[in-house]
């Protein structure tokens, strides 16, 4: 152990001091200032957090020094990153035979090693050993799909060399393999990549497939799976067997470490093979003409979903229902419709796989297949989204003064996702990105990237920050921040908050006085009792229907939705003489002693009443506004 120990040591000492010299030498600001051997220590809590472990402890403060979790980063060269060397040599005589940290240095080693790789950087001679990588090979130009040439070689042993291979294919599968510590944490050390070299026999590698993804080899499970392209800049894709098309452009279309470049293609592609480009291609109508501002994707999609299949010139409607090109035609526009009632009604895909579903469409017309529910997941749907967005680009590309906002959420999975929309200086609002990104923070420089992305859109290349004129969103920290990061580099956006949430936040504050404080309480105590008595529930809304009152009964308090409590309070109002007539007649039995007090106190309802009118009143102007 104290042999791979020395030996780890020496191979990331050598790696350091060859940094390349386009990288600043040690610079005033250090981004490595904690590395100082004299001074670096780690912090009780730290320790704390691993139960006790001081090594696991040190391999997570290393980690966020270098940004480990997501990225390795190198920012510079010099004394101060250098001082990591004698840093970790006090602590190995420490812990002289700890896992955590040999793995944390193998680790680093690799991220070096592949940082030289990218920056076309010749590699200096290293005493790898039995534990370093069985092959070093410039796997950026691999990630790109280029032919890299090898900077520096290692050969492996033959032993090792047969694990690699193909059972099937021995010859054919010359492989990149990592070692058991790769920074790309989801190869691990378990999968080789196969090169694309070898027979040509077989059916034609598809174009999409081979620019996207890498085959990989389990070298332990002798199975064979693929992975995303982008997986040697952090993707996490890996799956099992071939890759399928529409699988792969379903992950491309959305994942962040492929190439504006790539990206384009696979919109393109998706959107030509979608069911709205097929059966709009037969309509003889445009699906968008520039002379109305009323124009919008869903009158597009019903123009589609009312196109038929033109039957050919010598043969009637008919005749050309029994055709192949007729049967195909309706298969597509029943698939259509289909997509469209699960997109816009909410009918649940799993249905379609149902017995009964089957027996319907098998009754409504013997004619239609039914699609399976993977395939509207997997196919249809993704690909008719990428139509719908190539549209509103052809829209947005020909206006000007364009406003773009976003807001951020959290799902219940929970996912954390940023929706951006752009409307039109008509008012046509517009969905045109949606930005899942639950494994980053969320900072001021991250929010303005992503309006810098959607502006330019980076994907299409087409509209740019030109058309734009406003960009607007809630006024929390990192949003706001971002926004007038996004300003300053485009001064003719003009950096606004949404007056829906400074009204809110108005809402809020006259809420909290101490004026509505009890007439809040004792609504929120209404609410509660009424909720979780079914008899007296019932009771009030029989009573509310023999008084003849409309407009529902009592409405509870929400969490998230804007003016909840002054819904509430126009709901409470619309009830209150009828619950009062139910607690007088004892048909509705409070539990709570203020309630009961309340309704059999006319001069405190009174006041209580005062004070309703008054708040609704008050806010009752913000509240329409929003």
């Amino acid at each position: 152990m104290a042999a791979i120990s020395e030996n780890l040591l020496k191979n990331l000492e050598t790696l350091l001091d060859h940094l390349p010299e386009s990288l600043p030498d040690t610079p005033a600001c250090s981004e490595y200032e904690r590395l100082d051997p004299l001074t670096f220590t780690v912090e009780t809590e730290h320790i704390e957090r691993y139960n006790g472990d001081e090594p696991q402890a040190l391999c997570w403060v290393l980690g966020t020094i270098f940004h480990a979790d997501n990225e390795w980063i190198i920012t510079e060269r010099g004394e101060r990153i250098c001082s990591l060397i004698p840093i970790l040599k006090t602590y190995f005589s420490k812990y002289p035979k700890n896992p955590h940290i040999l793995q944390w240095i193998t680790n680093f080693i690799n991220a070096l090693k592949i940082f030289y790789a990218k920056n076309d950087i010749i590699l200096p001679n290293l005493d790898d050993g039995p534990h370093g990588l069985v092959v070093v090979r410039k796997v950026a130009a691999l990630a790109l799909g280029g032919n890299g040439k090898l900077k520096r070689k290692c050969e492996a042993s033959d032993s090792e060399d047969e694990d690699l291979k193909d059972p099937k294919n021995p010859e054919k599968d010359e492989s990149v393999v990592f070692g058991p510590s790769s920074p790309l944490a989801l190869l691990k050390n378990k999968y080789a990549i196969k090169s694309k070299s070898g027979t040509k026999k077989g059916r034609p590698a598809d174009k999409i497939i081979s620019q996207l993804s890498i085959k990989l080899w389990d070298r332990k499970l002798k199975k064979q799976f693929w992975a995303c392209i982008g997986v040697f800049e952090g993707c996490r894709t890996i799956n099992a067997g071939n890759a399928q098309k529409d699988r792969v452009t379903q992950h491309a279309v959305d994942c962040r470490y492929i190439e504006p470049s790539l990206k384009k293609l696979v919109s393109d592609t998706s959107a030509a093979a979608s069911l709205g480009a097929a059966l709009q291609s037969r309509d003889t109508t445009p699906a968008i003409t520039k002379s109305s501002s009323q124009t919008t994707i869903s009158s597009s999609l019903s123009r589609s979903s009312s196109i038929a299949s033109a039957p050919s010139a010598k043969k009637s409607k008919f005749e050309h229902d029994f055709t192949k090109a007729g049967q195909e035609a309706l298969q597509k526009q029943l698939d259509f419709d289909i997509m469209k009632l699960i997109c816009v009604c909410g009918l649940v895909p799993r249905i379609l796989d149902q017995k009964e579903w089957k027996e319907f469409m098998a009754h409504a017309n013997a004619k239609y297949k039914p699609t399976p529910s993977d395939k509207f997941e997997k196919s249809i749907i993704p690909n008719e989204a990428q139509h719908i967005h190539k549209k509103v680009l052809d829209i947005l590309k020909g206006e000007t003064n364009l406003s773009i906002s976003f807001d951020g959420n959290t799902t219940r999975k929970p996912q954390s996702i940023y929706t951006i929309h752009v409307t039109t200086k008509e008012r046509d609002s517009y969905f045109f990105k949606g930005v899942e990104r639950s494994d980053e923070h969320h900072t001021a420089e991250w929010v303005a990237e992503q309006l810098r992305e959607a502006s330019a859109s980076t994907v299409a290349n087409e509209i740019g920050p030109f058309r734009f004129a406003l960009a607007c969103s809630d006024s929390t920290g990192n949003t706001k921040k971002g926004r007038r990061i996004f300003h300053s580099e485009y001064p003719t956006i003009i950096d606004t908050g949404d007056c829906c949430h400074h009204f809110q936040l108005s809402i809020k504050d006259i809420k909290k006085l101490s004026e509505f404080k009890q007439m809040i309480s004792i609504l929120k105590k209404s609410n509660a009792f009424f909720s979780r008595s079914t008899i007296s529930s019932t009771a009030l809304r029989h009573a509310r229907e023999d008084a003849g009152i409309t407009g529902g009964g009592l409405v509870k308090i929400g969490k998230t939705r804007f003016a909840t409590h002054y819904s509430s309070l126009i709901a409470f109002r619309r009830c209150n003489d009828t619950i009062k007539k139910l607690v007088s007649e004892g048909k509705a039995k409070p539990k709570d002693k203020d309630i009961r007090e309340l309704y059999n106190n006319r001069i405190h309802m009174a006041e209580i009443e005062t004070l309703l009118d008054a708040y609704i009143e008050i806010v009752d102007p913000l509240a329409r506004s929003l």
